[in-house]
């Protein structure tokens, strides 16, 4: 009997599914899952395709075929309390990462877009912003200067500041 055969019986008895129950999620006859059982039979792709649709569990599918890995994959639960707990997620954040995820790729798009658009400024950062902020205010304030005759914005600055005394 092949290996594939034997990591089949062990993934059935796993899943706590009798002969009936397991054909019927591969849509097959039970005999026809105990023709695998015992080798007579072949596991073939379409089986493999029922198993990875399987909505009750996670199958690995490359389990089955190689013994490569675990049985199971994490289901998407495991999978986002995982990340949840990695980067300490709030409820609220929790909820929004995960509605995220579950949004069709368009409507991803959407999102990631305008987030980009908010966040995205190349890689500026805070004190780049700040920094560019001061350089605006200096050079409006040496505009004002020349235009008021004075010679710095030093001057204009001690002008500002005996008005504002």
């Amino acid at each position: 009997m092949d290996a594939i055969n034997e990591r089949f019986i062990e993934l059935r008895k796993a899943c706590k599914k009798n002969q009936t129950e397991f054909s019927k999620i591969l849509g097959l006859s039970r005999s026809g899952v105990a023709d695998i059982e015992t080798g007579r039979r072949n596991v073939t792709e379409k089986h493999l395709v029922m198993l990875s649709n399987w909505d009750e569990y996670n199958v690995n599918i490359e389990w089955l075929r190689t013994g490569t890995g675990n049985m199971f994959l994490p289901s998407e639960t495991d999978t986002l309390e995982a990340i949840r707990r990695e980067y300490r997620l709030t409820d609220p954040q929790f909820k929004f990462v995960s509605n995220f995820l579950r949004l069709p790729e368009n409507e991803k798009d959407i999102i990631f877009n305008f987030l980009q658009s908010v966040f995205d400024n190349g890689n500026e950062t805070v004190e780049d912003k700040i920094e560019k902020e001061l350089d605006a205010y200096r050079a409006e304030l040496e505009l004002e200067a020349r235009r008021a005759g004075k010679l710095s914005v030093s001057d204009v600055l001690t002008e500002n500041d005996t008005k504002e005394a």
